[in-house]
């Protein structure tokens, strides 16, 4: 549940960048755009102002007045004009022909005038203009007055443009939030699914447990004898039972930890304890499994060890999970349980000279449910849930854990626990 909340957080720190530089990409895009147009228009009005100037070296007005009235035909251009002075000399709309340019135009020119624009809205047109006024050397010689073109340039494109970039990240943003909007759905689904199966893992277990430990109860008082005499063949059959019970009893404990860590239901005591207690407890209830398989079974602590500040009963099941697992797949050497104080913590090591673990597996070892012994090597069995567990208290203690290993030689599975003040 942890890798789909992680993975959610994720997808939806992508979708946020996306949006983020989708918007900034189209600031850029309807910048880019305007700029690139008003240099557009500003070239278009140079290029018609030095053609006036052309035709007025031979005097041609009349081709001037052609050539504004040609251009205005464009549906980009608004109007074409020549002012002499304060006037109007030359307008396409004619009725604007000799009006005062000062009442109609708010620009400020002076003596340096070589580009001006200003932007308006035209109520006739129903659309934002771009005013752009150039000088006209050889008219203002000609008539001895200062002579300015001006062109007005419809906006019509680019508020187009602006609109269609508007409208095409509305819809790519509101695509997204439905995307996010699943996510979260189906995460809060898998959530309150996940839910339901601990819960329903929690209470199979429960139920299992009753009728176990009546068997368990039973067999073991059979095995004292309070019921008679067995014959050797009825007490191998006793043995059996009880063996597999205390198998099914370990798989109901795993499931029933794996099912509380999932729905953050887990007790965590923290206290402080000596951990030579716990390993040589640990070792004890281990030795004999140990001694079947004809294994060495010791460890090695330093006589200043600091005490250890963590949930005594969890690092009792931590321990007991690491040093089965090095017995299980052990077949000749011994296992070694080590600790050292190191910054701050307390680093245990449980080592075997068991069958290692290939490559390929280290990363996926702390999995739940997952295995690289059943199959592989004759004779071990597992749920695949105890690293998982493990892993979890360990976790949930802050402490953290990680292992080393070489196949055919061996494996060391390292963790540390908090260390209590002196």
């Amino acid at each position: 549940m942890k890798k789909i909340r992680k993975k959610t957080k994720i997808w939806l720190g992508f979708l946020t960048i996306f949006i983020l530089a989708a918007i900034i990409a189209m600031i850029f895009s309807v910048k880019s755009f305007q700029e690139n147009l008003i240099e557009d228009f500003k070239a278009r009005t140079k290029h018609l102002a030095r053609t006036c100037n052309n035709a007025a070296l031979q005097r041609r007005f009349d081709f001037i007045i052609d050539v504004l009235n040609e251009i205005v035909q464009e549906r980009s251009i608004s109007y074409a004009a020549i002012g002499i002075g304060d006037e109007y000399y030359i307008h396409t709309d004619k009725s604007l022909v000799g009006k005062k340019i000062s009442t109609l135009l708010d620009i400020k020119e002076s003596k340096t005038l070589n580009v001006v624009t200003r932007k308006y809205f035209d109520h006739r047109r129903k659309e934002n203009i771009l005013d752009i006024a150039v000088p006209v050397i050889r008219l203002s010689e000609v008539f001895d007055k200062r002579a300015v073109l001006y062109m007005g340039f419809s906006l019509h494109d680019l508020n187009l443009r602006t609109r269609y970039i508007y409208i095409t990240l509305t819809i790519i943003i509101i695509l997204i939030l439905i995307i996010a909007f699943i996510f979260l759905t189906l995460q809060k689904t898998m959530e309150e699914i996940d839910k339901m199966k601990s819960e329903f893992v929690s209470n199979v277990s429960h139920e299992l447990r009753t009728p176990l430990t009546a068997i368990k109860g039973a067999v073991d008082n059979m095995l004292d004898g309070l019921t008679g005499e067995f014959n050797d063949k009825q007490q191998r059959y006793l043995q059996k039972i009880q063996r597999n019970y205390n198998d099914l009893e370990y798989l109901i404990n795993d499931i029933l930890d794996i099912s509380k860590i999932e729905a953050g239901k887990i007790d965590i005591q923290i206290g402080v304890f000596s951990l030579k207690e716990i390993i040589e407890l640990c070792i004890d209830n281990l030795r004999n499994m140990a001694e079947n398989k004809r294994i060495g079974i010791r460890y090695f602590l330093p006589e200043k060890l600091p005490k250890v500040k963590a949930d005594k009963d969890r690092v009792k099941q931590i321990l007991l999970n690491l040093i089965n697992n090095a017995i299980k797949f052990t077949f000749q050497g011994e296992v070694k349980i080590e600790a050292e104080s190191k910054d701050n913590c307390i680093q245990i090591t449980v080592s075997d000279t068991g069958a290692g673990i290939p490559s390929e597996h280290i990363d996926k070892i702390f999995d739940k449910f997952y295995q690289i012994g059943a199959g592989n090597i004759p004779g071990i069995k597992g749920t695949g849930l105890g690293l998982a567990i493990t892993k979890q208290l360990i976790e949930l203690q802050g402490g953290k854990i990680w292992v080393e290993s070489e196949l055919n030689k061996g494996s060391r599975f390292i963790f540390t626990l908090g260390a209590a003040e002196s």
